[in-house]
């Protein structure tokens, strides 16, 4: 049986910590915006926790459609990060930037090894496997009922 990619665990982690934080942050910063809609923020907020948590498990599965769009969101994620830095919007503090500097190159990382096709193969592989597990433990349990 095909064991879960160590990485896997680890950039599924890193999406599920910092991305609800964020997407709070930008909700936040919309609805501060938004002062003819005053009930945006929990909308927002509720919308964007959703897509964390379903964003999350499918990658914490290893369905390779999560992983594409987890590429595409920490790219995102990362292209924000480094404008917000100072060199396309107002600048923040040196801190600030160093960590958002510092976020866009994790982001990136988790990238470069979310994108990899020996990932992708190992995960149908891991999927594959999954599946065929559930549907023997399936079996064995039809097994168990009928024999009571």
């Amino acid at each position: 049986m095909t064991s879960r990619p160590k990485g896997s665990t680890l950039v599924t982690t890193w999406v599920a910590v910092f991305s609800a934080p964020f997407l709070l942050s930008m909700a936040r910063a919309l609805s501060a915006r938004a002062t003819d809609v005053p009930q945006l923020y929990p909308v927002l907020a509720v919308a964007s926790l959703g897509v964390v948590v379903i964003l999350v498990a499918g990658l914490a599965q290893l369905r390779v459609r999560h992983i594409w769009v987890t590429i595409m969101w920490l790219s995102a994620w990362s292209v924000w990060l480094v404008a917000r830095a100072g060199f396309l919007m107002p600048p923040l503090p040196p801190a600030s930037q160093i960590t958002a500097l510092l976020a866009a190159a994790l982001n990136m990382a988790s990238v470069a090894y979310l994108v990899r096709p020996s990932l992708r193969a190992q995960a149908r592989q891991y999927r594959s496997d999954m599946e065929r597990l559930a549907a023997v433990r399936f079996a064995e349990r039809a097994v168990k009922r009928s024999m009571k």
